[in-house]
């Protein structure tokens, strides 16, 4: 696996406030580009929160930890936190749609936690709830990401996220134009190889 530049780049060294999104088709892609987000976070003193899907958390700890970072110290520390992506989208969403204000309160809890021990220069987010949401809830993925944006915005945060291309079983699925246009950045399938 291999992430292409300048794509590298953006995924290891994302700008305050950036919002960038990965579209995959190859699960292993996607655990590499999580990993480099979070390997170079670590390694330069920031705190990263995951909200991922389980699987997915076990392969990012498996693949960090096969790059040397001691994940039950660091989680410890309070510099990684990996939530089930599931679980953290349940406590806002309100018939189908995501509450602003749960979403901020929850968001602000997790950004809190992980700059209260004062150790860590920035923090930065990866998120897979909006990719549980946009096969079956387009208009409610859409309005996390709106709020995510509010958030980056409020707490100078950069947020990484994902949408996989495979699920629903269409082989042609592609990325909306309006989930598309909430990002500052877009890494293309093209932008990872096998």
């Amino acid at each position: 696996m291999a992430i292409y530049e300048p794509w590298r780049d953006k995924i290891a060294e994302p700008l305050a406030r950036d919002h960038f999104v990965q579209v995959y088709r190859d699960e292993r892609v996607l655990i590499e580009a999580i990993s480099l987000f979070a390997g170079a976070a670590l390694g330069r003193n920031e705190a990263v929160v995951l909200v991922v899907t389980r699987e997915h958390g076990d392969a990012v700890e498996e693949s960090l930890a096969r790059d040397g970072f001691d994940i039950p110290t660091l989680k410890t520390w309070g510099q990684i936190s990996i939530l089930d992506a599931q679980e953290v989208l349940s406590r806002f969403m309100v018939n189908g749609s995501p509450d602003e204000a749960r979403f901020k309160a929850v968001i602000r809890g997790l950004i809190g936690e992980a700059r209260s021990a004062r150790r860590f220069r920035d923090v930065r987010v990866y998120g897979e709830m909006v990719n549980l949401l946009w096969s079956d809830n387009l208009p409610a993925a859409a309005r996390l990401e709106e709020l995510w944006n509010e958030v980056i915005e409020e707490h100078s945060i950069s947020l990484f996220c994902a949408y996989s291309l495979d699920g629903g079983g269409a082989p042609d699925r592609v990325f909306p134009p309006q989930l598309r246009a909430l990002h500052t950045h877009c890494i293309p399938l093209e932008g990872a190889r096998a």
